[in-house]
């Protein structure tokens, strides 16, 4: 039975991006931050290699792109992840936001460039398409 390891990425490039966020690299007088996306790679990496590097087929699940809808969940709970006001709380969390969504850019292209699948669903998050994805792997062994 081979290996299915299924990957969290909002969670995985949110820890990555707090570790490692300082990281940059300069060409032609163009600071580019690359830390979130960086920390990212080495995380499922090391992850991978632990796991049995030659049999462990990982999946890279991401969020639906227009997640900001959320609708499903909020359907079922109106305040399922409300967004804090601006004005209720500044801790430089836009910018974050922004920052994870500005490493996510960069890592879904070098993801299908190494040839790592990923997957997302219309409506859904990431947890949403692990779990489907888990249950349909019958044939596998399954790690998140």
């Amino acid at each position: 039975m081979s290996l299915l390891f299924l990957i969290d990425a909002p969670h995985v490039l949110h820890r990555a991006s707090h570790a490692q966020g300082e990281l940059t690299y300069e060409r032609h007088g163009v600071t580019h931050r690359v830390g979130g996306a960086y920390g990212f790679l080495q995380m499922i990496s090391l992850a991978h290699q632990r796991l049995g590097d030659g049999d462990a087929l990982a999946v890279v699940c991401w969020e639906d792109p227009a997640r900001a809808r959320r609708a499903a969940r909020r359907d079922l709970y109106p305040e399922y992840k409300r967004r804090v006001q601006p004005d209720e709380v500044d801790f430089g969390v836009v910018d974050f936001r922004e920052f994870v969504k500005e490493q996510q850019d960069l890592l879904a292209p070098l993801l299908a460039a190494i040839g790592i699948p990923q997957a997302c669903a219309p409506m859904w998050e990431a947890d949403d398409v692990i779990a489907t994805l888990a249950e349909q792997a019958s044939d596998h062994d399954v790690v998140v």
